[in-house]
């Protein structure tokens, strides 16, 4: 499973979440991921903010829409 567990996460204006944690290699192309999140590998981690989702991509990158082009 690529979920490894969750932490508190502060979004700033948005204030503290409770978010999941993967582990970026047990990701599989096509899978989505909804925030908030952390997204770990071992030399970075990826934040998916509320609101928004990350989905992997045929390439394996990680695709996060940016303001005004995402929900």
């Amino acid at each position: 499973d690529a979920v490894t567990g969750a932490r508190s996460v502060d979004f700033g204006d948005d204030g503290a979440h409770e978010a999941r944690v993967y582990r970026r290699e047990l990701l599989d192309p096509g899978v989505t991921i909804s925030g908030p999140a952390v997204i770990e590998e071992d030399a970075f981690a990826t934040i998916v903010p509320p609101r928004y989702e990350a989905t992997v991509d045929p390439f394996g990158n990680l695709v996060i829409p940016v303001e005004g082009s995402g929900p």
